[in-house]
């Protein structure tokens, strides 16, 4: 019989507590999201760098001088000012590992990469037979000597790619160096299992070439005894007919 009681049973459309709870979240975190986009772009509009080390304090003060009265509240720019740094850490933080791996890719490519990068070879010389692959792309971009430009898009680091390549190249000469000592090898001197291989090569290639002029050859000689043997065939049917006639 209480009526407060009657009045809540009647309610039974109404929204529940939770259901109350999370429309006002929403409604803060969407009033929060402005805010910040409201800090960034009045520091981007005044020049005022946001880093991950920017301290949100000295960011507040910076922006309350230069937002219009009642644009955000006093009370919300301190808290708006400490999203926007945030997200820039954020952001950092998501470019930071996209650069480890993409680092890591190309250390990789050069580790797997032991025929094309050798203790003599220059940048130019690896951009040319390694551009095509995925990871020298994501780090050094399209330009076939290293300029970065162009590579479809996003960012790259041709800086430490090339860094990361003199220092690998480095320790392959290092290695060589120590390699021909041991051997009493003097500079410049092949090494003896390079020398039976470079044979081996010469001689599978002179090998292929040899097979190729021969096929060529044996082609044009049957080509020609055909087109010999249709007229010799045309010149006795001809014969054969005069002796007819006659």
């Amino acid at each position: 019989d209480e009526p407060v009681f009657n009045a809540v049973c009647a309610n039974v459309s109404g929204s529940r507590p939770k259901e109350l709870y999370e429309d006002l979240q929403e409604e803060l975190e969407a009033e929060a999201a402005g805010d910040c986009k409201a800090i960034e772009a009045a520091a981007k509009a005044a020049g005022i760098p946001i880093t991950p080390d920017t301290a949100p304090l000295d960011l507040a003060l910076a922006i309350s001088d230069i937002l219009s009265p009642g644009h955000i509240p006093a009370a919300r720019v301190a808290v708006a000012s400490a999203d926007a740094v945030a997200n820039v850490k954020e952001l950092a933080k998501h470019g930071a590992k996209k650069k480890a791996r993409a680092l890591e890719d190309f250390m990789q490519l050069l580790r797997s990469a032991r025929r094309e990068v050798r203790a003599g070879t220059t940048w130019e010389q690896a951009a040319g037979v390694l551009s095509g692959e995925s990871a020298w792309r994501k780090c050094v971009g399209g330009g076939a000597g290293g300029g970065g430009g162009g590579g479809g898009g996003g960012q790259h680091y041709p800086e430490d790619a090339r860094a990361m390549f003199d220092e690998w190249v480095g320790k392959l000469a290092a290695k060589e160096s120590e390699s021909r000592t041991k051997a009493g090898l003097e500079d410049g001197e092949a090494f003896p299992e390079d020398r039976g291989r470079g044979g081996r090569d010469s001689g599978r290639d002179g090998a292929r070439d040899s097979g190729r002029e021969g096929a060529r050859d044996s082609a044009r000689d049957s080509g020609r005894d055909g087109r010999d043997s249709g007229r010799d065939g045309r010149d006795s049917g001809r014969d054969g007919r005069d002796s007819g006639r006659d």
